[in-house]
């Protein structure tokens, strides 16, 4: 059995000591991570089609798109959802930002429209590769006109919780419906846990809560408060480097996440 890895650069491994990128173009996924440590467990080849920035969409579409080229081959997902106010589209143009997707698709999130100078304020060092990194991304969207839809986009509807957490909740309930449909294992966690703890969920009009009630939240990892893995990391005070959780929050993670991975994966072979 493989286990495919999707989400965005905690599942690819930014910023861990095995990851290589160079400049915006990104080469190699970390094996360091704790979905790459739960396929080592348990003896499991790993496929990692996470790619920094990602949107909860582009998430979906990777993952499907994997699982469709290697129908013949069994397979348990680990997805960790990203945060909500990111957006993909496909372009008509081919991407300079996405090297390793296909072509035209592209992410968008707040930082696609945030001045350089503010980003670099949030970062904690003052010369890192993460913020060269995102100015190198400033520059490819800059060029073919992405930064100035993202700019409209996120003015009339991205900022917006609502429209945030409906298209996620779009895309968690695809993915979801896909792998059961395919007869696919998976596990379901999370960045951080606003997609689940927010007023739409609370307070949710008829589209939210026929979204919400479709999730298979039995088939899902929480650490520990109902915390995303991001979250989980700071709040325990784990090394960050610029702007993600290093190696010992990733083995930690996968020591916490081993009980409900194996279980998951003993009630598919059961099954089959």
């Amino acid at each position: 059995m493989i286990l495919v890895a999707g989400g965005d650069s905690f599942v690819w491994g930014s910023e861990l000591k095995d990851e290589f990128s160079r400049g915006k173009v990104w080469k190699t996924f970390s094996r360091l991570t704790f979905t790459a440590l739960l396929a080592k467990s348990n003896n499991m080849h790993y496929e990692c089609v996470a790619l920094p920035g990602n949107a909860n969409q582009a998430i979906t579409r990777q993952v499907m798109n994997y699982c469709e080229s290697h129908k013949d081959i069994e397979k348990f997902v680990i997805i960790n959802w990203t945060f909500p106010n990111r957006y993909e589209f496909r372009f008509p143009f081919v991407s300079t930002t996405n090297p390793l997707d296909s072509n035209h698709w592209e992410s968008i999130s707040a930082w696609s429209i945030e001045d350089t100078t503010k980003i670099k304020e949030e970062l904690k060092s003052n010369i890192n590769k993460t913020f060269e990194k995102l100015v190198d991304y400033k520059k490819s969207i800059s060029s073919n006109g992405i930064d100035n839809f993202a700019k409209t986009y996120f003015k009339h509807v991205g900022m917006y919780e609502y429209w945030e957490i409906y298209t996620s909740l779009q895309s968690m309930v695809m993915m979801k419906n896909y792998l059961e449909l395919n007869n696919i294992p998976y596990m379901f966690s999370m960045a951080e846990d606003s997609l689940l703890k927010n007023y739409t969920i609370d307070n949710p009009d008829q589209s939210i809560l026929a979204l919400h009630t479709q999730l298979k939240l039995d088939n899902w990892f929480m650490f520990p408060e109902g915390k995303g893995f991001y979250q989980w990391a700071l709040e325990n005070k784990y090394p960050v480097g610029d702007t993600h959780p290093l190696e010992e929050a990733h083995y930690d993670a996968a020591q916490l996440m081993k009980d409900k991975f194996n279980e998951l994966v003993t009630k598919f072979n059961k099954q089959n």
